[in-house]
């Protein structure tokens, strides 16, 4: 996000220490970097023999690194998306659901949400009162507004992908509807956090299908808050 950009110009700028970064910026940073990795490594282990096979090991690096950076940000694909693993896609759709950060031009429920929400949880799993990231508690209002979020998104979500298997399932035989599912299920995150990632069902969609998938996009682009 925009607001990060600018406090990392401060800080290499007027060479000030990481501990000195704000309270937001220390959560886009480091919660991004975890992402990251996790993509990276999950899909550099589910994709060594299958779509990345003929790929050089400097190759294979590159490629799971991008497509981890990129399924929650542009978009973009150096491997074939229709072809990957169940588990790689499962990766994608998680990454699509958490999205970029506040600020920027991503989507998804973003990094600070998802940050705040698992730090909730492990702060009630120890029966905690005040929910703390970084030592500094975290308002009341900021756990209730990302928990509204969160629901708003996958209530979304999962109300456009279940209409669209009503709507485009019948004329599909029973072993292709299996596989069907999970390519409306990753078509629907996908729209919905602004990614642009397909696994190749969008052109075979009927007219009512394809505006609610643009319905999606709208909903994701200018978030669940305005909406």
């Amino acid at each position: 996000g925009f607001w990060v950009l600018f406090d990392l110009k401060n800080l290499f700028r007027k060479k000030r220490r990481y501990s000195t970064l704000s309270f937001h910026s220390k959560i886009v940073l480091t919660q991004s970097a975890i992402l990251i990795a996790a993509g990276f490594f999950a899909l550099f282990f589910f994709e060594w023999n299958n779509t990345m096979h003929d790929l050089s090991l400097p190759g294979k690096f590159l490629a799971s690194l991008f497509q981890s950076v990129t399924a929650r940000t542009a978009g973009f694909n150096t491997i074939d998306i229709s072809n990957l693993t169940n588990s790689s896609l499962l990766v994608l759709i998680i990454l699509m659901l958490i999205g970029a950060s506040p600020g920027s031009c991503g989507g998804g429920i973003k990094t600070t949400t998802f940050t705040v929400l698992m730090a909730m949880n492990f702060s009630r799993l120890r029966d905690q009162r005040q929910v703390r990231l970084f030592n500094r508690g975290i308002p009341e209002s900021i756990i209730s507004k990302s928990l509204g979020i969160a629901f708003f998104w996958l209530v979304a979500v999962t109300t456009a992908s279940l209409v669209l298997l009503v709507i485009e399932h019948p004329a599909i035989p029973k072993m292709e509807g299996r596989a069907f599912f999970l390519d409306v299920l990753f078509e629907s995150f996908s729209a919905m956090g602004t990614v642009g990632l397909s696994m190749g069902i969008t052109p075979l969609l009927s007219d009512l299908g394809k505006i609610i998938i643009i319905i999606l996009m709208y909903i994701g682009r200018i978030g669940p808050v305005t909406m």
